[in-house]
């Protein structure tokens, strides 16, 4: 089991080499490489020149903390032919900077759009075909979460989707301020007396376990308790707060977790408290070990 931070709240705000000094210093034994515009930015291609890659082994070598895993998303679901080839080359370059700075780990998000679910998909599938042998030649493990707004939402489809795969390197971030919208919370938004039942919780996890990988670890509140006007409008409420300040059952989430066998990464995510970024990531450290200790987990 690992630890891992994510740190993108600090990552326009300092070098990549302060941002692990302050993860170790927290007390994390592992940080997420987020896009970083001087190396593997959102959308578009790597800006990683050897000079580059040389200096970031250097940073990871010198601050003592590993790098779990390097994120990025490209536009890989796209039906739109052109900005898929796009992507499959950006994403392509992003594998071999990835294995070149010594990390084994790629994660992303599925992406397209839910309105074209099918086009999207066919996308999605001619694009990991085109880069699987790049994945395979490199050796770097890719693992997928389904994000509101992709075009894959609920969480039994996108377990189905990765296991259809069937590959090794492929697998599934389960992600825990996602999860009223992989249980249907967006289309819940506004509608009075809408429920997820922890016994839905924990029936997701147990689905996911066996291609889940990685847990991404905020709390979330549920959208159906969030004032949407008109009620029933298709937004996709959800946030990356502070454990306890949302309507997870962690008690249920982390037990069904080790009752599983997951031993995989616990990724901390927050993205909802700017003004206290260090402080947040601190507090959610402890208090995430605290309830895995809790659920049963030897730290």
């Amino acid at each position: 089991m690992l630890i891992s931070l994510d740190p993108y709240m600090l990552r326009e705000s300092m070098p990549l080499r302060e941002v692990m000094d302050i993860a170790k210093g927290i007390g994390f034994d592992a940080i997420h490489l987020t896009p970083h515009d001087d190396l593997i930015p959102y959308w578009k291609s790597p800006r990683a020149s050897k000079a580059r890659i040389d200096q970031v082994k250097r940073d990871i070598a010198e601050s003592g903390i590993a790098v779990a895993s390097v994120v990025s998303s490209y536009a890989w679901s796209s039906p739109d032919e052109p900005e898929r080839h796009a992507a499959v080359r950006y994403w392509k370059r992003a594998v071999e900077v990835t294995a070149a700075i010594g990390v084994d780990r790629f994660a992303s998000k599925l992406q397209g759009d839910p309105q074209r679910g099918a086009q999207c998909e066919d996308a999605f599938w001619r694009s990991l075909e085109e880069v699987l042998p790049v994945i395979e030649r490199e050796g770097v493990r890719v693992a997928f979460e389904a994000h509101p707004g992709d075009f894959i939402e609920d969480g039994y489809a996108a377990v189905d989707l990765i296991q259809n795969i069937d590959h090794p390197l492929i697998s599934y971030i389960l992600c825990a301020p996602h999860t009223f919208s992989l249980l249907g919370g967006p289309l819940q938004c506004g509608v009075p007396g809408a429920e997820i039942r922890s016994a839905d919780v924990a029936d997701l996890i147990r689905h996911s376990a066996a291609v889940t990988t990685e847990v991404h670890i905020a709390d979330s509140q549920n959208p159906a308790r969030i004032v949407v006007n008109p009620p029933g409008a298709p937004v996709r409420v959800h946030q990356h707060l502070d454990i306890g300040l949302g309507d997870l059952d962690w008690d249920t989430y982390l037990g069904t977790l080790y009752e599983a066998g997951f031993d995989g990464i616990f990724t901390i995510q927050i993205f909802s408290h700017p003004e206290r970024i260090v402080e947040s990531y601190a507090a959610n450290l402890v208090e995430l070990k605290h309830r895995l200790v809790r659920a049963g987990y030897a730290l």
